[in-house]
């Protein structure tokens, strides 16, 4: 079952906890959007103190060359890509 877009970061992570893998994040048209880890969750907002939900998501579009994917990869240290 995909995730919808739509739903709460804090559903994701119950999700993903339960899981304890990356979870694919679909939009409204059922395609792939990105995927959330425990990790991205655990370490990049609970260990700063900061809160899941307020947290801004990166991406890079299907259609980007692959020097934008490996400067976004870079640039916020994203470990995994869909």
């Amino acid at each position: 079952m995909h995730q919808r877009e739509r739903q709460p970061r804090g559903r994701r992570a119950e999700d993903a906890r339960s899981r304890r893998r990356s979870l694919p994040i679909c939009g409204a048209d059922d395609r792939l959007h990105g995927i959330v880890t425990d990790r991205d969750i655990v370490v990049k907002s609970l260990a700063e103190g900061r809160d899941p939900a307020q947290d801004t998501l990166f991406w890079v579009s299907a259609a980007a060359d692959v020097n934008e994917v490996l400067r976004e990869i870079e640039d916020h240290q994203i470990k995994r890509l869909p």
